[in-house]
């Protein structure tokens, strides 16, 4: 885990939380300087504070040491963005599929004049050799 990005992540918390570094180290239980010093990184974190900032600041772990709500969240915004990604897809598949069908349309009726040109000159032809 990069300690400098859980710094900063414990930081934006306190602040996204309106409170002060006094208030958060009151929440926590502990002194000013203590907490000063976790957010200076001259107190190593242990998981028992860890938990602790979690439980008293309604933070989940993942806000705390990666910077982001719950893996839940994360993957719930993953899901809907694919989902919005494949609903595109499958529209543009579906425009296609429309265009490849009427494509498939036009060439049976241009086969099928081909067919009815080729049968008109046939006719001509015999026509022609029985004068």
């Amino acid at each position: 885990m990069n300690i400098l990005l859980i710094r900063q992540n414990i930081i934006n918390a306190r602040i996204s939380l309106n409170l002060t570094q006094v208030q958060m180290a009151q929440l926590l239980g502990i002194s000013r300087q203590a907490y000063i010093n976790i957010e200076t990184g001259k107190t190593a974190l242990i998981n028992k504070q860890i938990i602790k900032m979690s439980q008293k600041c309604d933070l989940t772990l993942e806000r705390i040491l990666f910077g982001h709500l719950r893996m839940s969240d994360t993957v719930e915004v993953l899901v809907e963005e694919n989902d919005q990604i494949i609903s595109a897809l499958k529209n543009k598949l579906d425009t296609l599929i429309q265009l490849l069908y009427t494509a498939k349309q036009q060439i049976l009726m241009q086969s099928r004049q081909i067919e009815e040109q080729r049968a008109r000159i046939t006719q001509l032809l015999r026509d022609r050799n029985h004068l």
